[in-house]
């Protein structure tokens, strides 16, 4: 009886012991790992960005402080930040994603010229950019205004602009007398490019104009019109006519060759006209929804005039038709005519 206790006895030792040794065995294995826990941040914080965001992160994991304050990945929360400061912002329909040279300046008249810009109004923008819509509130206005054709005997405003120069004058000399000029082109040759200089030099009293639109929108107008099916629409000819800074013909029609064209015809127009100080440049961005009240405004004119005309409903089929037709009617302009209206010289 006294012999099996004493084995029993001498078992619970061996046991006891066995438990503690491996309680130390343990301890020095949860020692290591914590000593290398802690040194790893000290080694990291020296490196890069990503080594010491590991740092931060080691960090937050055994400090006290709560879990809404712990970021959940660092990088995650850079990239939400990036994010957040391309987010545009509500100062204007184009503003961060569009360049200043897309985007029509709103400080370009100045209060006291209000209603007191000289004329003529000469338009430098390019086509299918609110034209029509600068001719038919003019004209709605009560002033002299032409688009596309100039003089009384209808001669397209690039031919004549073209002939005065040749002939050593001003541009506009043997165009007739008009208010507002309000598109220039005829789709192949464009006076506002060509003869730029010209005009800035040769017409001290006229007042200038850009138009704007989001380039987007802008380039799938001019690569559907004319409003049909098959082309060549407005973009695949004027890369044929080789017109001045206008994209290659070599390769596909793009949105962004279009956009960097007019981007360096902005920049020239307004570099050109603020080495005279005669001249005030008027910006118009046509979708901007307070643009009726602005060229009331600057122009005396009731924002009731200003709207949307030669609209392609093909393209835009939640316009009035109705609304598209009477424009057509105003501007007088027979079916033959269209193409050439927007686009130069007749298709055939």
């Amino acid at each position: 009886m006294v012999k099996n206790q004493s084995v029993a006895a001498a078992l619970l030792l061996l046991v006891l012991v066995g438990l503690i040794a491996n309680e130390k065995n343990i301890r020095s294995q949860r020692n290591n790992i914590l000593e290398r826990s802690f040194a790893a941040p000290k080694l990291e914080m020296t490196g890069g960005s990503a080594s010491r965001a590991i740092a931060i992160d080691h960090e937050f994991v055994n400090s006290d402080r709560s879990a809404e304050n712990e970021p959940k990945n660092i990088f995650h929360f850079e990239a939400e930040k990036e994010e957040d400061s391309q987010q545009p912002s509500n100062a204007g329909i184009h503003d961060i994603v569009t360049p200043d040279c897309l985007r029509a300046r709103h400080d370009t008249v100045p209060e006291s010229l209000f209603q007191k810009l000289p004329k003529p109004y000469i338009n430098l923008g390019f086509p299918k950019m609110g034209t029509s819509s600068l001719y038919h509130y003019f004209e709605c206005g009560g002033l002299k205004a032409s688009h596309l054709k100039c003089g009384k005997k209808s001669h397209k405003c690039a031919r004549c602009t073209r002939e005065s120069v040749a002939a050593g004058l001003p541009p506009l000399t043997q165009c007739g007398e008009a208010d507002a000029y309000t598109q220039l082109d005829d789709g192949l040759y464009f006076p506002q490019i060509e003869l730029l200089e010209q005009f800035v030099h040769g017409h001290s009293d006229a007042t200038f104009f850009l138009t704007f639109r989001n380039m987007t929108k802008w380039y799938h107008s001019i690569s559907n019109w004319p409003p049909r099916k098959n082309g060549p629409h407005m973009d695949e000819r004027w890369k044929r006519k080789n017109i001045t800074g206008s994209p290659s013909n070599e390769r596909r029609s793009n949105p962004k060759e279009f956009s960097d064209w007019y981007c360096k015809h902005v920049k020239r127009v307004r570099n050109l006209v603020a080495q005279n100080p005669l001249h005030t440049l008027v910006e118009v961005d046509i979708e901007d929804p307070e643009i009726g009240q602005r060229m009331e405004d600057i122009f005396g004119i009731d924002q009731s005039c200003w709207g949307n005309t030669n609209v392609n409903v093909r393209i835009h089929p939640e316009v009035n038709r109705s609304e598209v037709m009477l424009s057509r009617l105003i501007m007088k302009q027979e079916k033959t005519d269209v193409i050439e209206g927007y686009n130069g010289d007749r298709i055939n």
